[in-house]
């Protein structure tokens, strides 16, 4: 083992104070060097991809974290300040897999002439194998036309294989190197492999990615030469600053960043603010500490934007952990991500336990760790962003914690935070639906009974209309589907069984007869009883309702006059 020590060395100069930091640096068997840390070429231990302030002051190692494609577990190298300046990142949040491929780069198909049109069945093989977009009910906005067309989300990583099937045709111009001259190849995988989980493409070959129609940003930030020799990865603040800016100019909705560590500095907490107040959203990885007393709470590199920017930071954590029986208990937190701790109401959980992507090389790996949970919801971010354009950044991160799986302890709690991310319920209506145009409330399932005149208008014809929900976000309704049968009429059967009363009256030549259905029977109540029952007041004069009667009138003993009336057959024909 190499120990890595610091110290502060001050030192008075004429007019100012200068703080110049050393790095101490032991071999094993005791030789001290000491180095400027700016110049210091540090040992990097087996671990995660790691982000370094432009000046950090003291490094330590621990154990814990899931990384890269190796087992979970591995040591990792933390940057944290004695004196109470900003910390620097630790974990990329990436993580453990097989240690050897599950195949081969597919070979890379013959360009068509023209684009395939989208598959009708979204449920295929290939979107089973893409558990992360499974476990997220991500078929829900497929199936209502949603894939992230037209929506782009910028990926400040490793970089990735322009390469690659996977990303063919929808990689955005704007992306390359905010660290060096390399262009956007990755020599590390972990950004791939991000970049894929996102929005690999759907081509019935391995997996999908989750919005897998979107437009990709993707910007190369590890330090050159930082990741060839080692997992880990060394990204300077500085660079991903950069990034973010360059992400806001090419009009990334999304930013992911998953990494993760200590607070941002001021630099990058300010390119952070400048990406908020641009309407851009940020995804961070939670971190994956888990296993260690540090993970009660997310990194500080996620929670301290995510409590100064409400609404447009989302802390992603990970669900996941072996069921057992070959599959994936999706109720439980990861064992190596943190936990919501302070930040639960801005934490989101995902899937970020195996899933299968590709490495820079195009070989399928396993991936385990935050930093495969954040893709995740920037995809889920990208879906409801192409459905419904109207919503505002806020608006949308509220949408997806309200509509997540309630984990744990119910409500918010410092485990899950708002629980499991549900695009499936996402896309559902929120709220007091109303008519378009108008403020009349709708129901989803039962807005009353047609009117006797429609008949059975609505078993043949459907009624469509705009709906909106408290989000103002539209929704086709069909209308006719809410409304139910109309009470037909049996003249047939009503005018066998109603109960009917009839009397007879002369008055000296007149004779008049009537029958009568008592108003009361018609509106389902008792019919009138007894002597009451032909004695026809008032009242049951204005409630009756007549159905036959006849008057004679006898004018001399030759001559008489009749009149009469009567419901007939007639009343059944339509």
């Amino acid at each position: 083992d190499i120990g890595i020590h610091a110290r502060i060395d001050l030192r008075e100069e004429p007019g100012r104070r200068r703080v110049q930091r050393i790095i101490e640096i032991e071999d094993p068997i005791g030789n001290v060097r000491e180095t400027p840390l700016h110049e210091a070429a540090l040992p990097r231990p087996s671990g995660n991809c790691k982000l370094f302030p432009a000046i950090p002051l003291r490094h330590h190692e621990n154990s814990g974290g899931a990384v890269g494609r190796s087992a979970l577990g591995k040591r990792r190298l933390l940057i944290s300040s004695a004196v109470g300046l900003s910390l620097a990142l630790s974990a990329c949040g990436g993580g453990g897999s097989t240690s050897r491929p599950i195949s081969g780069p597919p070979p890379t198909p013959s360009p068509t002439p023209t684009p395939t049109p989208p598959p009708t069945n979204f449920d295929t093989t290939e979107y089973r194998a893409s558990t992360a977009a499974v476990a997220a009910s991500a078929i829900t906005a497929y199936e209502a036309g949603a894939t992230g067309t037209g929506i782009k989300v910028a990926i400040i990583d490793t970089g990735l294989n322009p390469d690659l099937r996977d990303f063919t045709g929808r990689i955005d111009p704007a992306s390359g190197d905010v660290a060096g001259t390399r262009g956007l190849g990755d020599s590390d995988g972990h950004g791939t492999a991000v970049a894929a989980i996102f929005g690999g493409a759907k081509d019935d070959v391995e997996t999908h990615g989750v919005a897998f129609d979107s437009t990709i940003v993707a910007f190369r930030a590890d330090s050159p030469g930082t990741c060839q020799t080692s997992s880990d990865c060394v990204l300077l603040e500085s660079n991903l600053a950069d990034g973010i800016d360059r992400a806001i100019a090419a009009d990334a909705l999304v930013v992911n960043l998953s990494l993760g560590g200590g607070a941002p500095s001021q630099p990058l907490f300010d390119a952070m603010q400048r990406a908020v107040d641009a309407g851009r959203i940020l995804v961070i990885a939670a971190g994956n500490d888990g296993g260690t007393g540090q993970g009660s709470n997310a990194d500080g590199f996620a929670l301290v934007p995510a409590q100064n920017f409400p609404g447009q930071v989302i802390i992603a954590g990970s669900i996941g952990v072996d069921d057992g029986a070959g599959g994936t208990d999706l109720d439980q937190i990861s064992e190596f991500s943190n936990r919501a701790g302070d930040g639960e109401q801005w934490f989101l959980a995902a899937l970020g336990y195996r899933l299968q992507a590709p490495d820079q090389n195009g070989d399928q790996f396993l991936w385990s760790g935050t930093s495969f949970a954040t893709p995740v919801i920037s995809g889920a971010i990208a879906l409801l962003a192409e459905a419904f354009p109207n919503l505002t950044p806020q608006e949308i991160t509220q949408i997806l914690f309200e509509s997540a799986d309630d984990l744990g302890t119910a409500g918010t709690d410092r485990i899950f935070g708002q629980g499991r991310i549900n695009i499936g319920a996402a896309f559902q209506p929120s709220g007091n639906v109303v008519l378009a145009g108008s403020r009349e409330s709708l129901s989803l399932t039962n807005n009353g009974r047609l009117p006797s005149a429609a008949g059975d208008a609505m078993r043949t014809m459907s009624v469509e209309a705009i709906a909106l929900d408290r989000f103002d976000r539209a929704y086709a309704l069909d209308l006719g589907a809410t409304l139910g049968a109309a009470r037909q009429r049996s003249p047939l059967g009503e005018t066998i069984a109603r109960p009917t009363q009839s009397r007879t009256s002369t008055l000296g030549g007149l004779e008049v007869s009537t029958s009568i259905v008592p108003r009361e029977t018609m509106m389902g109540l008792a019919a009138l009883e007894g002597e009451e029952r032909l004695g026809m007041g008032p009242d049951l004069y204005r409630q009756a309702r007549f159905i036959a009667g006849s008057a004679v009138a006898r004018l001399d003993d030759d001559k008489a006059i009749a009149l009469g009336f009567g419901e007939g057959a007639a009343a059944m024909q339509r």
